[in-house]
Parts: structure tokens; sequence; C-alpha cells
């Protein structure tokens, strides 16, 4: 690459990119290795503020990478109208990346962006310009560069048959209608012989499928070992149940695959049923799904049902359950609806929530560095919640009426915000709409009004309030947001306990914090009751002058809660991780 491109990069960066491509496509990174690169080419500022690059053209006019100067203006435009469904993209010509860019950040983590890029400098000046390192690794961006780029599409597609062809094209506004129509015709060509070959594939695997059974790929000890879970759709519930079973399930010896869609490579059905038939498992169990909902066939071995939430199920979803499959129940609750609705109770297994195995095996050595490798970490304070706008703007309102009812709402809301709950939206837009002199007329309407107020603006009112208590004792408070991974402190800080936090709060237990929840319902009770004796150990307030007591005292008597948080740490490592759930489960 051109030695004045290079003096402006970081070459680590850059040397990383090229490696993760190479991993799958090493043709392409070869060639965009050692592309030739504009002699002028030089980093400037866009007329929009974005970075990007621009060299001197043949006939000495500038030459803009991806042909704008308005790089992230551009994308944004490009991406906001364009509809990428549920499968995959493709881009004919990387322009400047930033399309590329805002792509990956908002499709699906089992989405991935082909690129055709034939002129291999243009894309490597554009990886020059943005880190697609994470993407690169996880087979989410797949650049194919080159004159042959098409027939190396075609034959990645041959040869990793767990990725679904494109589906979507993102057109370039300099695109002509033979433009469009010859990669219409190029991608159709590919995805027509590849959906063949995949489906006479698939054909021979029929009778595979069907002789597979414990016992026949080794001992009965190793069969008894290995474990495949799936689910039969893409949700962030199946990601993180599937990670934390999957590492209790490996720490009790088992081997573990997943298929979840949480990742591009691993998609298609063809993939699932190779792997299926190859490796042959002797325990199947399926997340929030059913077989006669899944696109991909099961082989006949032992096999459960396992929901990632604690809610009731419907019975004509019970009565879909195969004979002879068992019903992993998520709570005590949901156990019981389901021997009510006549499912077996023989069948029925519960599962409470719990730790995962990772964070119970840092608060096991309370001694290891945290994250930030600040040995008083532990010491700290993190808080749980969800971050949320009170704006009616971030609520997608727009029309006046909606917008003044929705703020005077929120000035209600905010004069009781100690006692606010979700339920409590009813009264609020009744009152403010009393106050304004208006009321909305069209049920639908004034429904979706009031769904907003419960979901959007009554929890951030919550957050917003009792969180500025905390910062007020702890400026720079860790916040977790949802899904994150909980960091070493003393006290976590609960304002939204809702069902989808209990594996937060009780990775925290794990590790020794003492935790504090808001208490306005019975909502963290219900959703940590099963998992016996946990509940005693929850500090609880219900008002911000409460939370305030709580910091002065976890400020003044840190060793009186690190005494608290060392015992429910004990408590859950003793009886309540994803290792002893596992087992539960009938695991080794």
């Amino acid at each position: 690459m051109g030695a004045a491109l290079v003096a402006g990069l970081s070459p680590d960066r850059l040397e990383r990119q090229l490696t993760s491509l190479a991993r799958r496509l090493p043709n392409s990174a070869g060639l965009l290795r050692g592309a030739t690169l504009p002699a002028s080419v030089r980093f400037v500022t866009g007329r929009d503020g974005a970075m990007t690059l621009c060299w001197q053209g043949a006939d000495g006019t500038p030459a803009w990478l991806g042909r704008t100067t308005m790089p992230h203006a551009r994308a944004e435009a490009l991406v906001e109208a364009f509809a990428p469904g549920s499968g995959n993209v493709l881009l004919v010509g990387m322009g400047q990346g930033a399309e590329a860019a805002l792509l990956l950040a908002r499709l699906a983590p089992h989405q991935a962006v082909f690129v055709i890029e034939e002129d291999a400098a243009r894309a490597a000046l554009a990886i020059c310009l943005h880190d697609f390192v994470a993407d690169l690794e996880r087979g989410r961006l797949l650049i194919f560069a080159g004159s042959a780029a098409w027939d190396d599409l075609h034959r990645f597609l041959l040869e990793q048959n767990g990725y679904l062809a494109p589906d979507r094209v993102l057109s370039w506004p300099h695109f002509s209608h033979s433009d469009v129509h010859e990669i219409s015709t190029r991608l159709t060509a590919i995805s027509q012989d590849v959906a063949g070959q995949r489906a006479a594939r698939r054909a021979a695997l029929n009778s595979v499928l069907e002789q597979v059974a414990p016992g026949q790929a080794g001992s009965s000890a190793s069969q008894r070992d290995r474990l495949v879970i799936a689910s039969g759709a893409p949700s962030a519930a199946a990601w993180e149940t599937a990670s934390r079973l999957g590492e209790g399930a490996s720490a009790a010896g088992a081997e573990v695959v997943t298929f979840v869609y949480d990742r591009p490579d691993a998609v298609h059905p063809l993939a699932m049923e190779e792997r299926l038939a190859s490796w042959r498992p002797s325990e199947i169990i399926l997340l929030d799904s059913l077989p006669i909902a899944l696109p991909y066939r099961l082989p006949p071995v032992s096999l459960a049902i396992m929901p990632t939430h604690g809610q009731a199920l419907v019975p004509d979803w019970l009565g879909q359950v195969p004979a002879g499959a068992m019903l992993i129940a998520r709570s005590a609750r949901q156990q019981t609806a389901a021997v009510e609705a006549g499912f077996p109770a023989a069948r029925i297994v519960l599962c409470p929530p719990a730790a995962g195995v990772t964070a119970a095996q840092r608060g096991a050595n309370p001694s290891g560095s945290s994250p930030s490798g600040d040995s008083t970490a532990s010491r700290g304070i993190a808080l749980l919640a969800t971050s949320l706008s009170t704006s009616a703007a971030a609520a997608g309102l727009n029309l006046a009426t909606h917008v003044k009812l929705y703020e005077r709402a929120a000035a209600l809301g905010a004069a009781r915000v100690d006692t606010l709950k979700p339920a409590d939206a009813e009264s609020l837009l009744s009152r403010a709409e009393r106050d304004l002199g208006f009321h909305l007329r069209s049920a639908s309407v004034r429904g979706g009004l009031l769904e907003r107020v419960a979901r959007l603006l009554i929890p951030a009112l919550v957050n917003e309030a009792y969180a500025a208590v905390v910062r007020s004792h702890e400026p720079q408070v860790a916040c977790v947001a949802q899904g994150g991974v909980v960091p070493r402190a003393g006290l976590l800080v609960v304002l939204d306990p809702a069902e989808s936090r209990v594996h937060a709060i009780l990775d925290a237990m794990a590790m020794n914090a003492c935790v504090a929840v808001r208490q306005y319902d019975d909502t963290a009770d219900a959703a940590l009751g099963d998992a016996s004796g946990v509940t005693s150990q929850l500090i609880r307030f219900g008002s911000r002058a409460e939370l305030a007591e709580l910091l002065d005292r976890c400020q003044r008597e840190p060793e009186a809660f690190a005494v608290r948080g060392a015992a429910a740490g004990a408590h859950v490592r003793a009886a309540h991780t994803w290792l002893h759930r596992f087992q539960s489960l009938g695991g080794p």
C-alpha cells in the first residue's frame, strides 16, 4: 500500500482487518494487501464532517472515495431508505465504507453484508477508514475483491453452506437501469445454482438423519455428553439462554453445539442438518421452539423444549410438543400452568434462573483483578438500568397534540416518581388530557400513546430520577445496559427488576455483590422466587430517600456490605449456577 497513506494510519489496525478477512477469503485479503493505491491519496474531512479519503484524479480534479464528499450523510440516507429483510445484503462496490458500517450496525447478528468490489484498491481504502475487525472475525462482512469477485462469491456459497445467499441489494445512486439489471441477473443465477445444489445435498441426508441415534458415534459415555442447543428464530433471549446453558453444560464436561441464529455461517438448514448427521448428538434442547416450526430436520434423539421465560404457556402450543419430549419449565408458575393444561407432570423438569459459570468463578476468586485492573472495584457501585429518553421525539411522536400530552404526562410523572410504575400510565394520560383540555377520541391512537407512556416514558422517568441519586454518591458509577456484562461491585442497584434482568442480578450475587432492588411490586420476587433462598438476600428500597440512605450506609460501612455480599455469593455459587441447572436436567 502507498507509503503516504500508511503513514497516516494505525498499521496494526489495518493488518488485523486483513488477517481477519484472510480467514475466510484469503485471495481477497491478498489482493487488498497488494493493491496499488493512488500516490496522492490523503485523509480529508468531508463536507458533512466525516473523515474520508481524496486524491488527484487522472484529469487533475479531486477524486473522492465512494464518489461523495458527504459520506456519512449519504450513507444515512441510503440505509434509512433500505429494507434489508431478514437475510443477507449485497453491495456491489464498497463505496467509502460508511454504508457497510451502518448496515452492519443495524442488521441482526445472523445477517451478513457481502461486498463485490472488483477494484481491490477501493476496498483497501475503505478498510483504512473503518474498523471492521469484529465483523470480519464473525464473518458478517465478506469482501470479494478483484476481477473474479463474482466467481469467488459463487464458490464461497457452495463451500460455506451455512450462509444464505444475499437476497437484497443496496443500489448506489449512480447505478443505471442496466447496472441494476445486470447485478440482479448475476445474483439470481448464482442463488438458483446454490439452492439447487443444496437441495440435492439435503435430499441425500434424509436416510442419514433417520439413522442417527445415541451410541453410534462412539462410547455411550461420550454420547451422553453431546448436547445441541437450538432455536427456531433469532432472539436476544435465545442467545443469552443458549450461552448460559452451554457454559453450564461445558463446565459439566459435555460437548456443546449451538444453532441459535447468532452468526451468519450457521443459518441455512443444510449446515444444521449436516452437522447433526455427522456429530450425532445424544440430546437436543430447543429454545422457544417446536420441531414442527424448524426449517431443518432433527434426528430421532432425546428432545427437550425449553422456554426462555417463566410465563404460562399457551395450551395449543403445549399440545404440539412431540410425544416423549420433555418440557423444561423456567418457573414453578409455568410448570403448574402446564400441568393444569394437561401436559404430563412426569415430563416436566424445573429449571429456574441461575448465575453464569464465569461469574461464579470470578466470585470464588475475589482476589483476582477486576476488568479495569482496579483492586478496589469490588467496593464500588454498579447500576442496572435501561437507558431511555423522556423526550417525545424518542417515543416517535411528532403531532403537536401527542407531543403536548406526552410532555404533560412526563411532568406529572416526575412529580410522583418515587411511587411511579407502568400501571400508572392510564392515570397519567387521563390527567394530562384533563389539564390540557382535550381528549383523544380514536381508541387506537390513544392506545398507542398509552403504550408509549407505560413502556418508554415511565421507566425513563424512574431511571433518570433514581440514577441521579446514585450518581450523586458515585459520579463514575458503572451503568449496565440490557445484556451487558456485570462488573465487580460491592453494591448493584437495580432500578428495573424485570424478568430479563434476573441473570444479571444473579451474576452480581455470584461475584459477592449486595443487590438492592427498587420495590414497587412483586416483579423481583416472582422472577427469583424459584431460586431457593435468593430473594432473602435482596436489599429493597421504595423511594429515592431510602436509596440515598442505603448508599450512605454502603459508603460508611463497606465491610458490613462486603460480609453480606460474600454470604449471598456463597449461597448462589453453592446451588444456583448454570452448572447446577444442567446437572438438574440429568447432565453429568
